[in-house]
């Protein structure tokens, strides 16, 4: 009778051992459920044409993304649902339409905001042209890496009359020009491809113009400070010395001398 005692013991010991090991092991052994979230992967093109990118759901919440220097940006850990992307542009760029995007579990989505150029200028031009100061109320320009062309339009004055000024870089070059290359010092006069124009519109219509002639010399320049074609963005100064062109209304003075140019822009 006691050996049989024992071996129930024994038994029952060893039923609860199994228990546990085979409890122990199916816990260890259970694989976590994956994650129900996505993903949305993004890239601006061109990538520093926004600041922000904006996440909407379809309840109204929003998140915000920063893009890094290469225009990527991310919106982790999102529930399955549609969603809407807006961007904040720069001001040398247009947005695109907000984009829908159809988040599906466990799924990276990638997009990409395609922006298109404004081409605005915003800033400042400034100069002084016989003994007074004027201002660029109005800017305009084309800008590449190998290309530079600003101006700027002032103010009607009290007889509606316009002064402004327009500066010209190329990288041509020609006539021992200095192809344009970013900041840098550029003689003006030297090339037809490299040049300053100053001009006065009367409220009639009727326009002198002048332009920088063929005696290039450091007294008639451009020198760039700075020029960020990445940042979209561009300081200097100017001053030039500048005879009639054929276009007027052949009553202008013999020339005309423009001092204390400078700009400080966004294109």
């Amino acid at each position: 009778m006691f050996f049989t005692y024992a071996l129930r013991c024994a038994l029952f010991l060893l039923g609860c051992v199994l228990f546990l090991v085979t409890g122990s092991c199916s816990r260890d052994d259970a694989v976590a459920p994956l994650p129900a979230e996505g993903t949305v992967q993004g890239q601006l093109m061109p990538a520093r044409a926004a600041s922000a990118v904006t996440l909407t759901a379809a309840d109204g919440r929003t998140s915000t993304a920063t893009p890094d220097a290469a225009g990527t940006f991310a919106f982790p850990g999102l529930a399955p649902g549609t969603y809407s992307l807006t961007a904040a542009a720069t001001s040398s760029y247009n947005a695109p339409a907000p984009v829908a995007v159809v988040v599906k579990a466990r799924e990276t989505h990638p997009v990409t905001l395609t922006f298109s150029r404004s081409f605005r200028v915003q800033g400042t031009v400034s100069w002084q042209q016989g003994g007074v100061q004027y201002s660029a109320t109005r800017l305009s320009g084309q800008f590449t890496d190998k290309f530079f062309s600003l101006e700027g339009v002032s103010a009607p004055d009290a007889s509606g009359n316009l002064r402004s000024v327009s500066v010209v870089l190329s990288n041509l070059g020609g006539r021992n020009a200095v192809p344009f290359q970013g900041a840098g010092f550029y003689a003006l006069g030297l090339s037809e491809y490299t040049f300053a124009l100053a001009r006065f519109r009367t409220a009639a219509g009727a326009m002198d113009e002048y332009y920088t002639g063929a005696g290039g010399s450091s007294v008639s320049h451009v020198l760039v400070a700075r020029y960020d074609y990445g940042a979209l963005s561009s300081a200097g100064t100017f001053e030039f010395t500048a005879i009639p062109s054929l276009y007027g209304t052949g009553t202008a003075s013999p020339y005309q001398t423009i001092t204390n140019g400078r700009f400080d822009i966004t294109f």
